[in-house]
C-alpha cells in the first residue's frame, strides 16, 4: 500500500513542478559574430546564455564568458502572457546606452533577430508570425545597442 501512495505522490509532484516551470519566463540571447562573410546564425560564442525569469543581471560581464566577444545579440523569450523583460544598453540597468522593454503578448516564443530595427520611444505591438509570437515593445535607441547589452531586468 506504501508504494502505491509514494507513486501517486510522486506523480502528483511531478505533474505540479512541470506546470509551474512551464509558466515561467526565460530569456536566451546569442552573440551573433559581425564579420559580413559570415551568415546569420554562425554565433561568436559556444554558449548561449540563459536567464531565468525573476533573475536580474546587473552586469552580464560577470556572468556570460562571451560578453567580450565582438558580436550582436539576438533573442528569444519564453513564458506566459505578460512576461516583461527590459535590456539594457549599460551596466547596473543605466539607460544612458539604450533599452528595450519587452511584454509578451500569448504563449508562443518571441524571437527578435535585430534588437534595433524597432520604433523609437512609443510603444508599439508586432503581431504574432510564423516564427514569433506577439509582443509589445519600447526601445530607447543609442549606438550600436544590439552589441553592448550589459544588463538585463525582470518585471514591467
Amino acid at each position: 500500500m506504501s508504494k502505491k501512495i509514494f507513486w501517486v505522490l510522486l506523480i502528483v509532484c511531478l505533474f505540479f513542478s512541470k506546470t509551474i516551470f512551464a509558466n515561467e519566463g526565460q530569456l536566451v540571447l546569442d552573440k551573433i559574430k559581425l564579420d559580413s562573410d559570415v551568415s546569420i546564425g554562425d554565433s561568436s560564442c559556444d554558449e548561449l546564455m540563459n536567464i531565468a525569469s525573476g533573475k536580474n543581471v546587473p552586469d552580464m560581464r560577470r556572468i556570460y564568458p562571451c560578453y567580450e566577444r565582438t558580436g550582436i545579440y539576438t533573442v528569444t523569450l519564453a513564458g506566459p502572457p505578460g512576461t516583461t523583460v527590459t535590456l539594457f544598453g549599460n551596466f547596473f540597468y543605466g539607460k544612458d546606452r539604450g533599452y528595450l522593454i519587452i511584454r509578451k503578448m500569448d504563449d508562443r516564443q518571441v524571437w527578435i533577430l535585430d534588437l534595433e530595427d524597432f520604433s523609437r520611444d512609443q510603444w508599439l505591438k508586432i503581431e504574432a508570425r510564423k516564427q514569433s509570437g506577439a509582443f509589445e515593445f519600447f526601445y530607447h535607441a543609442a549606438p550600436i545597442f544590439s552589441q553592448n547589452i550589459s544588463s538585463i531586468k525582470w518585471g514591467p
